[in-house]
Order: C-alpha cells, then sequence, then structure tokens
C-alpha cells in the first residue's frame, strides 16, 4: 500500500510539503472518511526490523528521515558529535524521542473496502494468527518458563553465586537453562530491557551488606528525571514509597508485575520480551518462527481476499523526551533532551515538541519554506533524475564532506521557483524539460571535452544507461504483453528461476507445494517483490540498490551477466517470440517493411537504407535452416528416465514444428513438447526450440545499445 500511496501521490502532483507531511505523521492528520493517506507512514514502518532491536529499528527512521528529506547524515551523531556537519548527539537524541514515543499498533487499519473474496481471506487468517499465537506462547514458555509464577524465583536466582543456584531453582521447580535467558534478558542492551529492569540493574550492584542501608537512596534517585525518564512508569509506581530490605524483596515487586495480566501491562512487556524472545530462540525455533511469519506475511501478499491495510505508526500512550545515551549505550544514560529539530536549522531557541510524540512538528518543520534544505535536496533529486548527476553528486549527503553544488545559483534558483510554485513536482519537471539546456544533443563537441571532459557544465546531454525496471517495461511493451493495471498486490520478477535462499527458503518451498505463489503477471517493474533477505538475483545484476538501507543514487557496473540476461532471459525470449507473432508484423507486404515496422517498434525511428539491406540479408541467411526440422538440445537428467522423457519431449516438439507454418510454429511445438518433457531427469526443465530467422533478427536489435541506452 506504501507503494501505491507514493505512485498514486505523484500522479496526482500532490504538494511535495504535503508529502512528507503525510510521510511523518499522517496519522495526525487524516480523518475517518478517507483513510488511504495512512499508507504514507510505511516510509517509517517498512524499514529493516534488526532482529526486533527497538533502538536500531529507532536509527532508521532517523536515518531515512534526515538524508531523504534534509540530505544530512544524522545518526552519525548516534554516539559522539558529527565529525564534519553541526550535529551534535544532543540533536540526535531530541529526534530520537520522537521515534521512541511513536508505537506500531499490532492491528493495521484497513483503507479500502474490502471485496467478495473477504470472508475466505478472513478465515485463513484467522487460523494463521491461532498458529502464530500458540507457537509464540510455546517459545515463551521455553525461553523464559513459567514467567508468571515465577520471575521473582528467577530474578533472585540470577544473583546467587553458581554452586548455589541449582539447589535454589530445585527447591522452587525451575529450570536452569531458564536461567540463563534470564541473565541474558535482564542484562539486555536495548531501551525497551532499561525500562523495565533498570531499577533491577541499580538495587542489584550494592553489597548485600550494605543493602538496607543505600537502597533508598539508589531508589530514591530512580525517579529523577533523566532517569525517571527512561524507566517504565508502571515500574515507577510499583516502587513508589518501597523501602526494600533486601533484594530478594525487589525480586518479589517485579513478581507481583509480572503476574499481571492486565492489556497496560502487557503493551509494556511486549516490546521487551520480542526482542530477547527473538534473540534467544535456538537455531530452530527461531527459524520456524521466522518461516511461520513468512508464511504469514505471503497470506497478505496474494489472497484475492486480502484488504489493504496501512503500515501505521501512531503516537504512545506516554511521549518522553530521551537522554543522551552516552557512546550509545542504553546502560549508560546522561542528560535528558527535548524533543526538537536541529540547531542547525532552526537555532538554540527552538521550541520543545509538546504535540503528541511531536511527529507533526518535526514534519512541519521539515516541510517549512524558512528550512534551506528540503526544496534544495528535493530538487537536487529530480535533476539528477534527468541529467545522471545532480548539482550535488551525493543526494543523500549535502553537509561539509559533499562536493559543493556545480550550479550553486541554479539550485538556489530552481529550490525558490519550486516553493513558489505550491512545492508542484509536475511544474518542476515540465521547467526543467521545457529547457534548452535539457533540450541538447548528446553530440559531442572535442573544444568543450577538452575543456569539461566529464560534462560538469553540462554543454551536451548525457548518454545514459536505463535501469532495470525500465528496461524490464520496455521488454515487455515492445513484445505487446505489459500490463499497465494499476495498483494491488506485487508479482514475482524471477520468471521462475528463483531459488529461494536464506531464512526465509524453507517458507517459500513450503508455500510453494501448496500452490501459494506470487502472481507472475507481466506488469510494470515497480510493482515487483522485493525480498530484502533475499533479493531477487536479476535485481543485483542490474544494480539494483540494498533495500536495507537509503539509497539515493544507484552506482553502475558492466557485468557479463547483463549480457546474458538479454541473451538468454526466458523473458526476452518469449517478447521475441511475441513481436513476431504480432498482426501488424504478420500482416506486413515485403521484408523491408518488416525491418521498418521492428526499427520504429524498438528505436522509434526509420532503419536507413543499409539497416534495410542488412537485415533482410541476416533473415535470409536464416530461411534454409528454419525450412530443416529442429532438434532441441537434451538436458541433463538423472538416469535414462529422465533422458527418454526428454526425448519424447524433443520427438513431439519436431512433430509440432513439421506440421506448423507461420512465426508461431516453433512456440506451438514447444508448448507441445513441454507436456511430454515431465520425467523426473528433465523435470523444471522447457523444451525450447531455436529461434527462426525473424526472430533471431528481432533479438539481435534487442541487444544492441540503442535499446538500453537514451541518447
Amino acid at each position: 500500500t506504501y507503494r501505491d500511496y507514493v505512485i498514486k501521490a505523484f500522479n496526482d502532483d500532490l504538494p511535495y510539503d504535503q508529502f512528507i507531511r503525510e510521510q511523518l505523521a499522517a496519522d495526525r492528520l487524516v480523518d475517518k472518511k478517507n483513510p488511504a493517506p495512512l499508507a504514507a507512514l510505511g516510509f517509517l514502518t517498512l524499514g529493516d526490523r534488526f532482529n526486533g532491536n527497538a533502538s536500531d529499528v529507532i536509527n532508521d527512521r532517523i536515518d531515512v528521515t534526515s538524508k531523504a528529506f534534509l540530505g544530512l547524515t544524522v545518526t552519525c551523531a548516534r554516539c559522539h558529535d558529527h565529525k564534519f556537519d553541526p550535529i551534535p548527539t544532543a540533536d540526535y537524541y531530541s529526534l530520537y524521542g520522537i521515534f521512541a514515543s511513536s508505537v506500531e499498533p499490532a492491528d493495521k487499519p484497513i483503507i479500502a473496502p474490502t471485496n467478495a473474496s473477504y470472508p475466505e481471506y478472513a478465515q485463513k487468517r484467522q487460523a494463521m494468527d491461532d498458529r502464530i499465537n500458540t507457537l509464540r506462547d510455546q517459545n515463551m514458555k521455553d525461553i523464559f518458563g513459567d514467567y508468571q509464577r515465577m520471575t521473582a524465583i528467577y530474578l533472585t536466582a540470577t544473583q546467587l553465586p553458581e554452586n548455589q543456584q541449582a539447589a535454589f531453582l530445585a527447591k522452587y521447580g525451575a529450570s536452569a537453562s531458564v536461567l540463563q535467558n534470564w541473565k541474558q534478558f535482564t542484562r539486555a542492551g536495548n531501551r525497551p530491557a532499561v525500562a523495565i529492569f533498570g531499577i533491577w540493574s541499580a538495587l542489584a550492584r550494592i553489597p548485600s551488606a550494605q543493602f538496607a542501608q543505600r537502597a533508598p537512596r539508589v531508589l530514591a534517585n530512580q525517579y529523577q528525571k533523566d532517569r525517571a525518564d527512561v524507566l517504565n512508569p508502571i515500574v515507577l509506581k510499583a516502587f513508589q514509597g518501597l523501602q526494600p530490605r533486601s533484594l530478594a524483596e525487589v525480586a518479589n515487586v517485579y513478581g507481583k508485575l509480572f503476574a499481571r495480566t492486565d492489556p497496560e501491562w502487557e503493551a509494556a512487556i511486549s516490546k521487551v520480551f520480542g526482542d530477547a524472545l527473538f534473540r534467544l530462540l535456538p537455531p530452530r525455533g527461531r527459524n520456524q518462527f521466522i518461516q511461520l511469519r513468512e508464511a504469514s506475511d505471503m497470506l497478505e501478499l496474494i489472497e484475492p481476499g486480502a484488504p489493504a491495510r496501512a503500515p501505521v505508526l501512531v503516537d504512545g500512550p506516554r511521549p518522553a523526551d530521551s537522554p543522551i545515551l552516552i557512546r550509545g549505550q542504553a546502560e549508560t544514560p546522561g542528560d535528558v533532551v527535548p524533543r526538537r529539530f536541529l540547531e542547525a536549522l532552526s537555532g538554540p531557541n527552538r521550541p520543545r515538541f509538546k504535540d503528541g510524540s511531536g511527529r507533526l512538528e518535526l514534519a512541519d518543520a521539515i516541510a517549512s519554506k524558512t528550512n534551506p534544505l528540503t526544496a534544495r535536496v528535493m530538487v537536487n533529486r529530480v535533476w539528477q533524475h534527468h541529467f545522471g548527476n545532480g548539482f550535488v553528486s551525493t543526494p543523500d549527503d549535502l553537509g561539509n564532506q559533499s562536493a559543493p553544488p556545480t550550479h550553486p545559483e541554479l539550485l538556489d534558483w530552481l529550490a525558490n521557483r519550486f516553493m513558489a510554485d505550491g512545492w508542484s513536482v509536475k511544474k518542476l519537471h515540465k521547467l526543467i524539460l521545457m529547457s534548452a539546456t535539457w533540450q541538447q544533443s548528446s553530440r559531442n563537441n572535442p573544444q568543450f571535452a577538452e575543456k569539461d571532459p566529464f560534462n560538469n557544465l553540462l554543454w551536451r546531454a548525457n548518454v545514459r544507461r536505463l535501469e532495470f525496471e525500465p528496461l524490464r517495461d520496455a521488454i515487455l511493451s515492445i513484445g505487446g504483453g505489459l500490463d499497465l493495471t494499476m495498483g494491488g498486490h506485487p508479482v514475482d520478477l524471477s520468471e521462475g528461476t528463483r531459488a529461494p535462499q536464506g531464512r526465509g527458503a524453507a517458507a517459500a518451498r513450503t508455500l510453494a507445494n501448496a500452490g501459494i505463489q506470487l502472481s507472475t503477471a507481466p506488469r510494470r517493474t515497480v510493482y515487483g517483490y522485493v525480498d530484502r533477505a533475499d533479493l531477487v538475483e536479476v535485481l543485483n545484476t542490474f544494480d539494483f540498490p540494498s533495500p536495507g538501507s537509503p539509497m539515493g543514487k544507484r552506482y553502475e557496473t558492466t557485468v557479463p551477466q547483463q549480457a546474458l540476461f538479454l541473451m538468454n532471459s526466458p523473458l526476452v525470449i518469449e517478447q521475441v517470440r511475441n513481436v513476431v507473432n504480432r498482426e501488424e508484423f504478420q500482416n506486413a507486404a515485403s521484408d523491408a517493411s518488416r525491418v521498418r515496422f521492428l526499427y520504429e517498434l524498438f528505436f522509434q525511428r526509420p532503419p536507413t537504407d543499409e539497416e534495410v539491406l542488412l537485415g533482410s540479408d541476416f533473415v535470409e541467411s536464416f530461411r534454409a535452416r528454419d525450412a530443416a526440422p529442429t532438434t532441441a538440445a537434451t538436458p541433463a537428467g538423472r538416469g535414462a528416465r529422465g533422458a527418454r522423457a526428454n526425448a519424447n519431449g524433443n520427438a513431439a516438439a519436431q512433430r509440432g514444428a513439421r506440421g506448423a507454418r507461420g512465426a508461431n510454429a516453433n512456440a506451438n511445438a514447444a508448448q507441445r513438447g513441454a507436456r511430454v518433457q515431465q520425467g523426473r531427469g528433465a523435470q523444471n526443465v522447457p523444451a525450447r526450440l531455436p529461434l527462426n530467422g525473424w526472430q533471431e533478427y528481432a533479438h539481435a536489435l534487442l541487444l544492441t545499445n540503442e535499446i538500453a541506452f537514451l541518447n
């Protein structure tokens, strides 16, 4: 739904300042009558989960927000002041407090009407949720034991000498293996664990002989503002007014807390348990949980009745400022800093954010016309899109480490014009595309090239290679099969060649065996499914950026696999066949007319006389071969049974080829052969006959630079 939101926002020319506000705080802007903009919050919530580490998730949200809209690397100030830009650690934790005061609700809201298939989906959804909850409860029992009854026992045991722990645990029927998990659980370095166990950690450091004397003062210190802002208010309330005389009494207070089952407490410990559970599960249990979660996610991706849901973020019930974590460690909190915007962009007397978490105020500060960076960062990105390079070559970093703008006055003028035009991205595009600068030829000028070899001054148009998405779309469009349907579920880009790897492989195989797979419809590539942990190989081949971190610019490589894809990919071969089967091609009066049709379709230009002659001669050289019987190569099989099946498949294909006429002969024969070719030794090996002359010629045109480059 986030992808669909972004596409619609640009198509509708949503003002860019509103685009920013909705992506950071749509939950504070929409009404119940039009919940669709809630999908914009996927900008914050669809990042990496970092194995449940809340601090890293918040760091990622600060990173993507500051880079995308401000062109600043604010996360470099997580552990120390920024080395190059005027961003102190205090500014980082001002933003940290904003996102730490925001939570993701367990249930994602439905933002569009459901369809007729929804009841069937709802039944499957309930069954899947029941399986997940059952597995989670079992994992909780395996890792933490009966925590609602035994928390006090395990906490007390963590502080006993090792030679006394076994007897103590046996006395109460507790597990020694579970105790090791509790030791790691209470020492966890993430902020939610400190919020729950901060008081325990502080009191556990007091020697037992001095406990009764020192505990009241240590406990009173936990209510000082810098500490109280870190600790969970439910835990603080439980210890308020107490004067424990031993650590065992402290453990008993925690025992009563963990015995609670009310929603407020369950919500407080859910993050703590969720993070710890994932880290402490053994590999087999972790993989089992991941597989089930992958299956749950896939249900939302493929079920026709799955409703459109928004991956929302909402303000937490108790927004709080964050302390500076010394060296980025949750165990060493420093001064508490208020939630507010960056000092470098708003001055030392900038106001505190007090409206909920502060996300809406942050969005307003970023989208303000008085902010010197926001408009310039967006203009730089649009300029890069049209020219290959921006005024600043590092679009995610316009700080002191970046190169100075190549045309600073033009960047300033365009930024001011962008804001004056109501933050209209379409008007910005039109302004650039109507300019003489963009409409230049790419022809070389030796005199200019000597003075400016890298074309930094834009004395000609840059020759640019298409990225994978428009290249694949162009190939599908040439074949006449590009599906232009907008929105909806993602599609598989692997063409059936994907072999899932890593943690999601088992889940993918289980789903595939059950017939639950992504659609392979020939839709635009922007609707392709991207698995952050298991990226489709073709995307890696064509320089697709890492989906695990913000990436404002793709860096091009030239490797053999790119050419091999265009030479051998089933997608490309199928489109080549489709081109020759098009009615306009079949009805052409002569070979020369067919060559002209292909040139106009592929290159949007007529061929030269020489190109017509070359094309006609090329096809003529294949006619003799096409007239002869064809034989498909025998794939390697597992034994004679597979070889016999393959031979039968080839024979069927040859019979089909001899009996067919025209450009459809090979394709029809291959399909009949493939139905026979199902022996164990040839499983999943398609029977593909050689291309005929016109198909080879179309394929050769498809391999030229003129297809892949903007010139």
